[in-house]
């Protein structure tokens, strides 16, 4: 018998002042089975996300737009299609610098013995 693909919903949008929504998976009955974390967020145009640094290891995979990734004191433009990895506790943040709001995919988990 197949089964049909579960649809998770995602939580209420947190938004910040400085251009960012952030909306994180509700994993709901899945909560206990899962081991990592999950959102998706918008930066709008001439936004940013405020610098944070947190225990977690952390990838984005940028679905649209382009931008400056500020991350261990160093500027790199990353645009559509780039996939990034953040190591725990550096501080990273990203400022959209093209004419569309960008739209990234965020997974985060505790690495094994932290």
């Amino acid at each position: 018998m197949m089964r049909s693909p579960i649809r998770l919903p995602f939580q209420t949008p947190q938004v910040w002042e400085t251009g960012l929504s952030v909306e994180e998976i509700d994993f709901g009955f899945l909560r206990e089975a899962v081991t990592f974390e999950a959102s998706r967020f918008e930066v709008a145009v001439d936004g940013h996300s405020p610098p944070e640094k947190h225990p977690e290891r952390e990838i984005w995979m940028i679905a649209a737009g382009t931008g400056t990734l500020y991350y261990r004191g160093e500027v790199t433009e990353v645009r559509s299609g780039d996939c990034l990895t953040f190591d725990p506790n550096v501080e990273h943040s990203v400022h959209n610098t093209g004419a569309e709001p960008m739209r990234i995919f965020s997974i985060w988990w505790n690495e094994p013995g932290s």
